[in-house]
C-alpha cells in the first residue's frame, strides 16, 4: 500500500490525535525547567518531581487549562469534548470497525515510507487494537 497522500484530518483522526497526546501528558509528561512553573503545575493539580524536573499532567487539567484557554481568546464558555478518553484503543477500534472505518486508508507509522514498517511503537500499538480486522500491510511481517 503506498502511503496516502496529505489531506486534511477527519475529525476522528483530531480526536485520536488529542486522545494520544492527553495519553503521553498523563503517562510520560515533560520536562519543565523553571521552578516557578514547576510550582504552578503542582498547585494547579499536575504530579511534579523537582529533581528531574519532570511533571505529568491528568487529563482534566489539560481541559481545564484549554478552556479557559479558548475563554480568553474568544471570550465565550466552551467545553472540550472528549467521547473516547476512557476507551482502550481495541475499544476505539472496534467502534470504528462497527461504522465500517476505512482502516486501510489511515497512517499510523512513525517511520514513514510506502508502507507502515511494523515495528515502531505506533504500528504495534495499530495492530493489537486491530487484531482480527487489519487490513494493513506491513514491511515487517510477523513471524508467528
Amino acid at each position: 500500500m503506498a502511503k496516502p497522500k496529505i489531506t486534511f484530518l477527519s475529525q476522528t483522526e483530531l480526536e485520536a490525535i488529542h486522545n494520544a497526546s492527553l495519553e503521553v501528558l498523563e503517562k510520560t509528561g515533560t520536562v519543565v525547567e523553571s521552578t516557578e512553573a514547576l510550582d504552578v503545575l503542582k498547585n494547579a493539580g499536575a504530579s511534579v518531581d523537582y529533581e528531574s524536573c519532570q511533571v505529568t499532567i491528568p487529563p482534566e487539567l489539560v481541559a481545564e487549562a484549554l478552556n479557559r484557554a479558548v475563554f480568553l481568546a474568544d471570550w465565550k464558555r466552551v467545553s472540550i469534548e472528549r467521547p473516547f478518553i476512557e476507551m482502550s484503543k481495541r475499544e476505539i477500534a472496534d467502534l470504528g470497525n462497527t461504522y465500517k472505518v476505512p482502516f486501510e486508508e489511515t497512517w499510523s507509522c512513525y517511520k514513514g515510507g510506502d508502507m507502515h514498517c511494523g515495528t515502531c511503537g505506533t504500528c504495534t500499538e495499530r495492530k493489537e487494537a486491530l487484531k482480527g480486522f487489519d487490513p494493513t500491510e506491513y514491511e515487517q511481517k510477523d513471524l508467528l
